[in-house]
């Protein structure tokens, strides 16, 4: 088999008209106003809320727990995370304790403590009884390509891209960890991601070294990930 070799050209990308195509207005996510709310329910809409509970309904259920996650319940649980990302405690058990500096009282109302963390410990987006051995991602793979489809919805008509990769921050064990030296975050996760000029991200993949999910190995990993996000960008908006 021959191999096939490339030389990498540094040079402006030109824009070449596409005979017959008529550009689109934006749609009215980019001139209606929305709270803050409702744009959060455009991505987490009732189909992925609906996925969320169920999988995790699934599991809860492999472990002899009757879970009874609902959608509304869950909802719940996601409102008390976000809050706890702004109302910073050494641990979330503090919510629920009666000492006055660190009782909350919209989060012990709203839930009772025991419930959240059974909630949090059986929250899964995958049927752990069918997935991919060879892809390190299989247990999210499902939601990340709901949340893309998504993101690809809402993508203004732009004719330039930016693509790089992003770090999510984490501290614990996985195979998929990485340490970037002289990033401002260098423990986590690594993400591919195609955005906008303004930073709207339209598309991402987690990095996991060789992706089993890729039609394009022979290019090497970074190219072949960029053509997976030029392909998304075309099947989204054709």
């Amino acid at each position: 088999m021959t191999k096939i070799v490339r030389k990498w050209k540094k040079a402006d990308i030109t824009a070449q008209p596409v005979a017959g195509r008529v550009t689109e207005p934006p749609n009215d996510f980019f001139t209606e106003m929305r709270t803050p709310t409702e744009i959060l329910e455009l991505f987490l809409d009732d189909e992925v809320v609906e996925l969320i509970v169920t999988y995790s309904n699934l599991y809860a259920a492999s472990k002899d727990v009757n879970l009874g996650l609902t959608s509304s319940e869950f909802k719940c649980f996601l409102g008390i995370i976000f809050l706890s990302d702004y109302v910073l405690v050494p641990t979330r058990h503090m919510f629920w304790e009666q000492r006055t500096e660190a009782h909350n009282v919209l989060i012990s109302a709203a839930m009772r403590c025991d419930r959240f963390e059974t909630i949090s410990s059986k929250l899964h987006v995958a049927d752990n009884a069918n997935l991919d051995p060879v892809d390190k991602f299989s247990k999210l793979q499902l939601l990340i390509s709901k949340l893309n489809e998504r993101c690809m919805k809402f993508v203004p008509n732009e004719t330039y891209f930016s693509f790089d990769e992003s770090m999510v921050p984490y501290f614990g064990r996985h195979g998929c960890t990485q340490y970037v030296r002289g990033k401002p975050i260098r423990f986590g996760y690594k993400f591919w991601c195609g955005a906008t000029c303004l930073g709207y991200i339209c598309w991402f993949q987690p990095y996991q070294g060789k992706n089993p999910n890729t039609k394009h190995e022979e290019y090497g990993v970074g190219a072949s990930i960029v053509l997976q996000f030029s392909e998304a960008l075309t099947e989204a908006h054709p």
